[in-house]
């Protein structure tokens, strides 16, 4: 997988105008660059993709558009840019941690 994909931004937003116990899906949200913070520190860098969400959609799942494959969760947003979600890519060591915990009996 590589990080320049569609996205299907899941989510359950508490802030207004959401209530948080209704399920809001972005669909076919392009990936937009890399936050600029996130060079700075260890880690994946984190993708941006336009999705115009509120609090309380963090760690919802970002799935390759029109499929299951869970490819990031929502991380964070900030105050002044409120139609932006970050998540962090979820690369091949994520894809080789998910196969060894399912080899954990």
């Amino acid at each position: 997988m590589k990080a320049r994909q569609v996205f299907d931004v899941h989510g359950y937003p508490a802030a207004e105008p959401f209530d948080g116990e209704t399920q809001r899906i972005c669909p076919e949200t392009p990936f937009l660059g890399h936050d600029a913070q996130s060079f700075l520190m260890p880690g994946p860098l984190n993708l941006a993709v336009d999705c115009d969400v509120t609090g309380g959609a963090s760690g919802g799942g970002w799935t390759i558009s029109g499929s299951t494959i869970l490819n990031s969760v929502t991380n964070y947003g900030y105050g002044t840019d409120s139609g932006t979600d970050f998540g962090a890519y979820f690369g091949k060591e994520v894809g080789h941690l998910f196969h060894r915990a399912g080899r954990v009996k």
